[in-house]
């Protein structure tokens, strides 16, 4: 079993607490579902995270095999939980 400085290498314990010890864990709840076949729910989530800039309404149409409602609840859960902003 790795020890607490051996998970948080080359972060010391110090710096771990002083930084990030308060914060609040980044949790979202995504269907086990697929979106599409073959294409899980937290995939298209993941793809979101990792844009620079992102309008749902282009996101809408790059998955159009998604229904609407459900990427729309995706990207409020976000935004909710502090992972996206909305501009």
């Amino acid at each position: 079993m790795l020890s607490l400085d051996d998970l948080l290498a080359p972060i010391t314990p110090s710096v771990f607490h002083a930084d990030y010890d308060d914060r609040k864990p980044l949790h979202i709840p995504a269907s086990t579902g697929p979106a599409a076949p073959g294409v899980p729910k937290y995939v298209l989530l993941d793809w979101a995270l990792q844009q620079p800039r992102l309008a749902l309404e282009d996101m809408i149409a790059r998955f159009n095999f998604v229904p609407e409602a459900d990427l729309r609840t995706m990207i409020d859960a976000a935004v909710r939980s502090g992972a996206m902003v909305r501009l």
